[in-house]
């Protein structure tokens, strides 16, 4: 509903340009016939809010910069901020278009330049956002691979075989702690039936707090006065900031619920055998309760603390063995969609790296000496051994499988097809 999106892009004062984001899809389309092209039938409007850097997590960025030019520098780490100044405007931090990450990264760049002022200078000179970038960082998405290892994933978690029992298909790497949250699981199905009571008591006790913290601050409000048998009166009415957390807390707990479960036949019930669930949503479930904990403990009554502990114990290992397996499970697997994520952004790295050294090599003999001759004993003119003409590799690494696709590294051919 429009209506209830525009408030939402009107919250100025906490819903900022660097993380707002509305997105039109696609979602039902109109044949194309004779006389007409295919045409949209109706569209989805995705109102994003992508998310605010916190002030530990700012302080965090700007401290690994800083450490991370110590450890360049050890003996001298004013080194790089005595370089020309032209230098360090040439230097450049590559950052998706998600504000959160840009944010980081100027935090980052002031910590690593030892920079003074405020962030957003150092963001619109020193972060790059262009298309180029973007290639760079967000364009190479495996779909076709991560979408098989999606599969694999919910039947895995779908099932109420004990994930020790299929212990090659759920965990065929050698990753300790992938293996330790298999064998904390046990049976997936029951786990997240267990987890959706414990979610649906939790969402209570947020709202028995809420309540309660509601009629508290209207007890102590002057001349407020609780009125009974009033139904057209909002309770919640006129209480002040402190308690809104709680009522934001419980909406996006519901919303996520509503995400996480799905009921097949809703005549039925919510019963175990007429749900399942969306496998997807187990991140967001962790990273809300984690959440939770750090910030809103104080906020919640002892009995909800004490359900989002118990959540805690049995969300941990599912979100462990998730995250470690959506981007593959097998060593292939996670090659593969490795490759396919990063090559073009190390291929930049080494081309980089082979411009700065240009004026040594051949001059540098394999001891790392300069040679008098500069002859043929210097070093391979292409460290990555990829061609300054076509930007790609001009030889296969054993064991590594070439990313397919138009423009891939491997191009045409690359997976041993004509």
């Amino acid at each position: 509903n429009i209506e209830l999106v525009i408030p939402v892009l009107e919250m100025t004062d906490r819903f900022s340009g660097l993380e707002r984001k509305v997105q039109l899809k696609a979602s039902k389309w109109k044949e194309a016939t004779e006389d007409s092209p295919r045409k949209v039938a109706q569209i989805q409007v995705v109102a994003k809010w992508g998310g605010e850097l916190t002030v530990n997590g700012l302080a965090q960025a700007q401290d690994l910069g800083a450490r991370l030019r110590h450890a360049l520098y050890p003996d001298d780490p004013t080194g790089l901020l005595r370089l020309h100044s032209s230098f360090r405007h040439d230097f450049k931090i590559y950052s998706s278009q998600e504000g959160r990450c840009q944010i980081t990264a100027a935090a980052f760049t002031k910590g690593f330049l030892d920079l003074d002022g405020d962030i957003i200078p150092i963001l619109v000179s020193l972060v790059t956002r262009e298309h180029y970038a973007q290639s760079l960082l967000d364009e190479p998405v495996p779909k076709k691979l991560r979408d098989q290892v999606k599969k694999k994933i919910e039947e895995l978690m779908l099932s109420y075989q004990d994930l020790g029992e299929v212990f090659e298909a759920a965990c065929p790497t050698d990753h300790t702690g992938l293996r330790e949250a298999a064998y904390r699981i046990g049976s997936p199905l029951q786990k997240l039936h267990t987890i959706r009571y414990d979610v649906l008591e939790y969402i209570q006790e947020i709202a028995a707090s809420k309540d309660r913290t509601f009629q508290e601050m209207r007890r102590h409000q002057p001349g407020a006065k609780l009125k009974e048998g009033s139904e057209d009166e909002d309770p919640h009415e006129d209480c002040g900031d402190d308690a809104v957390p709680l009522g934001i807390q419980e909406h996006r707990w519901r919303k996520l619920f509503e995400g996480f479960v799905d009921v097949r036949d809703p005549e039925k019930g919510m019963v175990d055998e007429n749900v399942t669930y969306n496998t997807t949503k187990i991140p967001d479930l962790w990273d809300n309760l984690y959440y939770d904990m750090l910030t809103h403990r104080h906020y919640l009554g002892d009995r909800a603390v004490k359900k989002a502990e118990q959540l805690v114990v049995s969300i941990h290992p599912l979100n462990e063995w998730v995250c470690l397996s959506e981007y593959g499970i097998s060593k292939e697997e996670k090659l593969r969609i490795g490759v396919d994520v990063t090559w073009r952004l190390v291929g930049k790295m080494l081309n980089d790296l082979e411009f700065m050294i240009e004026e040594d090599v051949g001059s540098i003999d394999k001891s790392g000496k300069h040679s008098l001759d500069g002859g043929a004993s210097g070093v391979p003119r292409t460290l990555s051994g990829m061609s300054k003409n076509s930007g790609r590799p001009c030889s296969e690494v054993p064991g590594v499988p070439s990313p397919s696709g138009p423009g891939g590294p491997g191009g045409p051919g690359a997976n041993g097809e004509a």
